[in-house]
């Protein structure tokens, strides 16, 4: 097997743009594949939004998903307008530490979306999160 991967990685580098096209989607076959695996049954959005609104994100790191062992994927959204930084329950969290998430930006969550994840905005500006969660 190991040939057969230096010959794609070979072909990859010299190919045209079929031969990179015809590469990433095998990637993207196989990451479906794994992904699969991990269907859920069910959808949540904005669960910790009041009356199902996206989460205020403003000066101090706000919760916009609790911890949830059920929880097989997620996507964090940035609705607002100004940028902020979001992190996993437990890790540092700042204007300036986490990962930033630009206004209009998507996050994707996959094995770390059972963890509770919150976010705190980079600049005076406040923003919002819209956030989406997929349960098995």
């Amino acid at each position: 097997m190991g040939d057969s991967l230096n010959e794609l990685a070979t072909l990859f580098l010299k190919g045209g743009g079929l031969v990179k096209a015809l590469f990433l989607l095998l990637l993207f076959l196989t990451a479906n594949f794994a992904e699969a695996q991990l269907v859920g049954t069910r959808t949540v959005v904005n669960a910790k939004g009041v009356a199902a609104a996206d989460v205020a994100v403003s000066s101090s790191a706000v919760s916009v998903m609790d911890a949830n062992a059920t929880r097989v994927a997620g996507v964090i959204m940035n609705s607002g307008t100004a940028d902020m930084r979001c992190a996993p329950d437990g890790t540092t969290l700042s204007a300036t530490q986490g990962f930033l998430i630009v206004a209009g930006a998507r996050f994707a969550l996959a094995t770390e979306a059972s963890e509770g994840w919150k976010c705190i905005r980079t600049t005076g500006s406040d923003t919002t999160a819209g956030v989406a969660e997929v349960h098995r």
